[in-house]
């Protein structure tokens, strides 16, 4: 079973993956796990060897990126075309969505959902 732990013993990340001996059919190894409105592209590309402190900024990326442009960086009909272009797509920059956009903060955004 995997389980995301959102504790901070030796900071690990928040979303860090953790896999459990416990087998209760609900979960598998390399299963995809996170909102796909805010899923990293290691969380979405199924790679938790990679999941890391970098995995919360890029949702955070994407929390201040909806929070200055007032709508995500990506947006699709489902959750499967959602995932992909998060593994795979770059975002739209900051200053392309939102001009009036402080560039410092606009850069920071940009810094967090860099690929």
């Amino acid at each position: 079973m995997s389980l995301f732990h959102f504790g901070a013993d030796k900071w690990p990340g928040i979303a860090k993956l953790i896999e459990t001996k416990q087998a209760t059919g609900l979960t598998s190894a390399g299963m995809v796990m996170g909102t796909p409105l805010f899923i990293a592209p290691e969380q979405a590309a199924g790679q938790p060897e990679r999941i890391s402190p970098r995995t919360d900024l890029y949702s955070l990326g994407v929390i201040l990126y909806c929070m200055l442009a007032g709508r995500p960086p990506f947006q699709e009909e489902t959750a499967a075309l959602l995932v992909a272009k998060h593994a795979l797509a770059p975002a739209p920059a900051m200053l392309s969505v939102e001009p009036g956009v402080s560039p410092a903060i606009a850069r920071l955004v940009d810094q967090c959902l860099a690929k």
